[in-house]
């Protein structure tokens, strides 16, 4: 009867049962959100330097070009055998390509409209095609006082289905329209272009200018800072040993967290580089035409402005192509905005091992405590776009969108402190604060530098808890 009647109380006892008497369970595993990491960030290095325009590269990527034709730079390069323009492959000899715009060598067998020149220009009244098109070539207006003076005069005849003139029904005479255009010139060019007239084309002086420019960084420095991101954490813990008031083992932790530190932003750097000025043959036409040739609105007049082919200050004994591209050239020296946007995001893949120690406070509270050493993986991606804009030249200077892949083992050290809420002897949850510490490294990429250090520094976790 006794025996019956304490079975029946102790069933009704809701207290739970004392963990003495359960079988010890020496593993657990948790899963769990932490909010710890981050990285403090500085770019430095060439920031905003060496932007140029292709117009300044060879096939190899090298600096080329000059204040006139065949010039090759101030490095020791190997030249392109032409330079591509307008959907035209011209030999280098025969271009000057600049960062707002070109001239190209004038011949005597310039692209029409132009006829070409007569071999002998001495000789007039001398039929200048055969092909049937009626353009004959009336020699160069010799007539000060004419407005066409020193210009060359080509009648051209309305010709019928046979290749003969056709009489005017008034005067009998046959039709023809006169042309004239300009005779050729061996120091001058009619086949040139700026970018702006207004910035380039001096009306006072008659003269137009052209440059090559490039950017030199400033030893700007950008310091970020990325703050705890998101992640997650699986850990395996081991009773070594129990006490009567606490409990040691050993505990292995795997994780994921993330880091991402971006800016956009403008910087001050120093602009460098070359700028050449050429006399024009006469005023450029006010119909704002930035280049030639040329021509009047029913085409029978060339207004082009032809261009010399060397530079103001050119020096035919000692300005030798292949010396320097800076012959002629005046140095540029002065400071610009450069429109930056430099980003450094990182994903590391982390794992800690060390001791750890549990307290329990009541039956259902307890705390943990952990330290030891940490490592992690860590692939990050270096970004940078770089953008100038100066008037002299329309197009921008840019780096475009550069990306540069990075992988690096990091190691460091760890301590967290935790609160746990036991459901039961088996299952429950926690909540704590961490702090990890990782080591540094840096990425360079074009002279562009990036140093990241895993800050970390403190940050939570939360997750559950079960017993095995």
């Amino acid at each position: 009867m006794f025996a019956g009647l304490s079975v029946q109380i102790f069933a009704q006892d809701p207290r739970p049962v004392p963990i003495e008497y359960l079988r010890p369970m020496k593993n657990s595993v948790s899963i769990g959100v932490r909010a710890v990491g981050g990285a403090k960030v500085k770019f430095s290095g060439n920031l905003g330097g060496g932007l140029r325009q292709l117009s300044q590269l060879t096939t190899d990527g090298q600096s080329f070009g000059t204040g006139f034709f065949g010039g090759n730079g101030d490095l020791p390069v190997v030249l392109p055998e032409s330079v591509v323009l307008g959907g035209y492959s011209y030999p280098l000899d025969q271009i000057s390509v600049f960062d707002n715009g070109s001239i190209l060598r004038d011949s005597s067998g310039a692209a029409s409209p132009r006829p070409a020149d007569p071999a002998d220009p001495n000789v007039a009244d001398t039929q200048m095609r055969n092909d049937g098109s009626g353009s004959w070539y009336r020699g160069k207006v010799s007539n000060p006082s004419d407005p066409h003076y020193g210009m060359l005069q080509y009648d051209i005849y309305t010709l019928d289905s046979s290749g003969n003139t056709i009489p005017d029904a008034h005067t009998g005479q046959p039709v023809k329209t006169t042309k004239y255009y300009l005779p050729y010139d061996a120091n001058y060019s009619r086949n040139w272009s700026i970018n702006s007239r207004e910035h380039q084309y001096n009306a006072a002086d008659n003269q137009v200018t052209y440059g090559r420019y490039w950017t030199e960084s400033a030893g700007n420095e950008i310091e970020l800072e990325d703050g705890s991101n998101p992640g997650v954490e699986f850990k395996f813990e081991r009773i070594v040993q129990r006490f009567k008031r606490f409990e040691w083992g050993l505990a292995a932790t795997a994780g994921i967290s993330e880091f991402n530190a971006k800016t956009r932003r403008g910087i001050t750097v120093n602009l460098r580089g070359y700028e050449y000025t050429y006399n024009l043959s006469r005023p450029l036409p006010d119909d704002g035409s930035t280049g030639g040739p040329t021509y009047s609105a029913d085409e029978t007049e060339e207004t082009t402005a032809a261009i010399g082919i060397k530079p103001n200050g050119y020096d035919e004994d000692t300005d030798k192509p292949e010396n320097n591209y800076q012959a002629g050239g005046t140095a540029v020296d002065r400071t610009v905005d450069v429109n930056g946007y430099w980003q450094v995001k990182g994903v590391y893949y982390l794992y800690r091992v060390g001791p750890f120690i549990r307290i329990p406070i009541t039956r259902q509270f307890s705390i943990s405590a952990s330290a030891g050493y940490m490592g992690a993986y860590v692939g990050s991606k270096f970004r940078y776009e770089e953008t100038m804009t100066i008037p002299e030249v329309s197009a921008a200077y840019t780096t475009g969108d550069v990306v540069k892949n990075n992988q690096r083992y990091v190691s460091g050290y760890y301590g967290d402190l935790n609160i746990e809420w036991w459901l039961s002897t088996r299952t429950g949850f926690y909540v704590g604060a961490a702090y990890e510490k990782l080591g540094d490294y840096t990425q360079i990429h074009d002279e562009r530098r990036v140093d990241v250090k895993m800050d970390g520094g403190a940050g939570f976790r939360f997750g559950i808890i079960t017993r095995f």
